[in-house]
């Protein structure tokens, strides 16, 4: 004792000192470090769930993107299919008018044959008529001179029943 009196220490104040602490550390054990260990713990397990969510997010996440991918296939497969179709049906439908306008061609070629034919035989009637009219005066003007009115009539009538032509 007499050691700890030559360092200047008081006994009393040091057992006062040492109760101190011992009360204020089961204080502190009591009040202050449970609580800490429990919001430590707390934080252990929220940052242990918050990783396990990420990594189920993460998961998630990827199955997504492996559907993306697959609809995006899917999509794309139908839209060529699709463009496919379109082009197929384009085609089909050129033909389909080519073949149309073939048929309007020839149809209006042989509506101008046969309106053509029916011009020919009405421009041959009215030839012909012209030129049995144009034979009737030829044949009048050339019997005036050498034969008498009757006998004209009687040949040009003759001429006209022959050739059925009405005067």
């Amino acid at each position: 004792m007499e050691i700890i009196k030559s360092f200047g220490i008081n006994p009393y104040l040091l057992v006062a000192q040492i109760i101190n602490f011992l009360i204020l550390f089961y204080l502190l054990k009591r009040f202050a470090y449970k609580p800490i260990l429990k919001m430590l713990e707390d934080r252990r397990k929220t940052i242990a769930e918050g990783l396990e969510n990420a990594k189920a997010g993460q998961k998630i996440l990827d199955n997504a993107l492996v559907k993306e991918k697959d609809i995006l296939k899917a999509a794309e497969k139908n839209a060529d299919s699709i463009l496919s179709d379109a082009k197929k049906e384009a085609l089909m439908m050129i033909e389909k008018a080519k073949a149309d306008a073939k048929a309007d061609a020839e149809k209006l070629i042989i509506d101008a044959k046969a309106q053509i034919q029916v011009e020919y035989r009405e421009t041959e009637k009215r030839l012909a008529a012209k030129t049995y009219a144009l034979a009737v005066e030829v044949l009048k003007k050339a019997l005036t001179s050498t034969i008498s009115e009757e006998l004209q009539k009687n040949a040009i009538d003759k001429f006209l029943k022959e050739n059925k032509i009405k005067n």
